[in-house]
């Protein structure tokens, strides 16, 4: 399948965001990019989201959310075409300190036309 070298690239994505009202956000990833360390240029894909948290959350010691993410990825980028990604989202704040609980679930889509 091949693969973006990690020696000496550099991958990044401009952020796009809307607050829709105080629990949803919604967003864009576009475009996803890697400079590899030969200077070639590769785009990677794209990501939408919607964000959901609960309402005033600098306002709680506990908060918690979710993230939706489906992206369409270069077969460089990775194997599955579109994917979603599932980011629970748990918050407790401790003073000036705050920790935060976000693993990632990822479904890969395999199959189908453009696999």
């Amino acid at each position: 399948m091949g693969g973006v070298v990690p020696n000496h690239s550099l991958n990044g994505v401009p952020e796009y965001a809307l607050g829709i009202n105080p629990w949803l956000e919604l967003g864009a990833y576009l475009p996803l990019y890697t400079i590899t360390g030969d200077e070639r240029a590769l785009i990677d894909g794209a990501k939408v989201r919607a964000l959901l948290v609960s309402p005033n959350a600098a306002e709680r010691t506990f908060w918690y959310g979710v993230n939706f993410e489906l992206s369409y990825n270069a077969r460089h980028w990775q194997e599955a075409r579109y994917a979603l990604e599932i980011r629970p989202i748990l918050g407790w704040r401790f003073g000036p300190v705050d920790l935060l609980l976000n693993p990632i679930i990822d479904f890969p889509f395999h199959g189908g036309r453009g696999r």
